[in-house]
């Protein structure tokens, strides 16, 4: 009585990206930065959708549904996509040997397939499925810190 569906998802992206490293000396110990980076990418997605029954055996279309195809489903497409990101800090450098570094960082990616989206309205909608979704986004952030030695 359990069905198991599984999706895995690959992103693989190519392309470029540039940006610039831009920093204020507020004295000889201790400067501030913005980093900000952006990138545009070819992204050649992968999927595979995984359907199967509680004791193992897959799911499969009943004859005469009209339903073609059966599962995994397999599928792969690309899409264009946008990477970028911002980091901006403060760096101390509190001995000749030492410093230390903290800031907050954003990093958003367009473009992308996630495994969420790729889950259609009916299991049975083999077509739907092997049809990649790539309208995903995805926006990670949060603060980092660092230490650093010089020898």
């Amino acid at each position: 009585d359990v069905g198991i569906l599984e999706d895995t998802i690959v992103n693989s992206m190519i392309g470029i990206q540039f940006g610039a490293d831009l920093n204020y000396y507020c004295s000889t110990r201790l400067r501030l930065f913005v980093t900000p980076k952006f990138g545009i990418y070819n992204n050649q997605i992968e999927n595979r959708f995984r359907a199967q029954r509680g004791d193992g055996e897959r799911f499969a279309p009943a004859a005469g549904s009209g339903i073609t195809g059966g599962f995994p489903v397999n599928s792969s497409t690309n899409s264009l996509a946008f990477l970028s990101e911002v980091s901006a800090g403060g760096e101390w450098q509190f001995s000749p040997r030492w410093s230390i570094r903290g800031g907050y960082r954003v990093i958003v990616a367009t473009g992308i397939g996630l495994a969420d989206n790729q889950f259609p309205p009916f299991v049975a909608d083999i077509p739907e499925i092997s049809a990649i979704d790539y309208n995903g986004e995805l926006v990670l952030h949060g603060a980092f810190v660092g230490l650093t030695f010089n020898f």
